[in-house]
């Protein structure tokens, strides 16, 4: 149970993750490789920054040289071949955005596909979901066109649809922000529960009342700072990849540092994030988990964590949520309020 795990499970889960991860990218880019890196997540989803920041470390461990970068607003194909020269790899950033859900990302990943036949291009882990059967027979035709282009999925669901539907290279492996390894949390807990809920067309399909000793959140409310702006303005200005690889870095080290610390706010985290469950088992935080409407976390759960971690997925949220109040009933009265609102 959930309750019950403790943090040396959640280390040793997030190590072995770790471990598999650099390995299978290392069967796949060779140490020392030119590469670009394309489609940075330009928005305010704390996930898909930890995966950012993840890629980079995976990089550095493979000792990649980094040779462009870009959103899927900047991508030029032309810059890109003469910051990468006739030898590199491209990888398309990882997330869950495979598929005709976050049908821009799809577009912008098979253009690349269409516009760099001559580069070997990896996709680095990702979900896949697809609803409609003719988006999916489009990314087959597009896909399947470039003869050296490999996916990585995340869970063995996507596994199949990659390899029986979209008829595609395919490589296991965990998601890249286990990359990232332990993360001290910032500070302890300041309430019982924090609950970190989506409420987007991967949300719940019903609303449901968060309870007593319980703060509700999400982490795409982004405040405005002073590095958010400035990054805002050079991105428009002309400048050397070099500056934008940093500023892309510390944009996404800024919003995990705010992902990890709403996390620690709780003394247990709720959650129908993905990245939310993967930064509380970093940080030691125990985690009660229920699915998005797409079943893409209960797919990674069955795939990397059903043997380690058995009792931290739940039918639903209400579940999830009276499991974690219970577990953290005895808190409620001795942590301190530093302002937090309970309910």
């Amino acid at each position: 149970m959930t309750a019950t795990l403790s943090q040396a499970a959640m280390a040793t889960a997030g190590q072995e993750l770790r471990n598999r991860l650099l390995q299978t990218m290392a069967e796949i880019i060779p140490r020392g490789s030119r590469v670009a890196l394309l489609d940075f997540p330009d928005h305010t989803n704390v996930g898909d920054s930890a995966i950012w920041l993840g890629e980079l470390v995976t990089l550095r461990h493979l000792e990649s040289k980094i040779c462009y970068v870009a959103t899927r607003m900047t991508y030029q194909a032309e810059r890109l071949r003469r910051a990468l020269g006739p030898d590199g790899i491209v990888l398309l950033h990882g997330g869950g955005n495979f598929g005709d859900l976050w049908p821009r990302h799809q577009d912008h990943r098979e253009q690349v596909v269409r516009e760099l036949r001559e580069y070997p291009i990896v996709q680095l882990p990702q979900s896949i979901c697809f609803q409609d059967r003719g988006r999916l027979d489009e990314a087959r035709r597009i896909l399947r066109a470039h003869d050296r282009f490999t996916v990585v999925v995340r869970d063995n669901d996507s596994l199949t649809v990659a390899r029986a539907m979209l008829e595609l290279p395919a490589v296991l492996c965990p998601d890249s922000a286990f990359a990232l390894g332990a993360i001290e949390r910032p500070h302890g807990p300041v309430q019982p529960v924090v609950w970190l809920s989506r409420d987007d067309h991967e949300g719940p399909a019903a609303p449901v009342s968060a309870g007593e000793n319980v703060i509700r959140e999400d982490w795409i409310q982004e405040p405005s700072t002073l590095l958010l702006r400035a990054a805002a303005m050079v991105r428009r200005l002309p400048h050397p990849q070099a500056l934008t690889r940093r500023i892309f870095q510390a944009q996404v080290e800024a919003r995990v540092a705010r992902g990890c610390a709403l996390i620690s706010r709780g003394a247990a985290l709720v959650t129908n994030r993905l990245h939310g469950m993967i930064l509380s088992i970093l940080m030691g935080i125990p985690p009660f988990v229920y699915d998005t409407r797409q079943g893409k976390i209960g797919a990674f759960h069955r795939t990397w964590l059903a043997d380690a971690m058995p009792g931290i997925m739940w039918d639903s949220a209400r579940e999830a949520l009276d499991r974690a109040q219970e577990s953290t009933s005895t808190l409620a009265g001795t942590m301190p309020n530093r302002g937090a609102t309970w309910n």
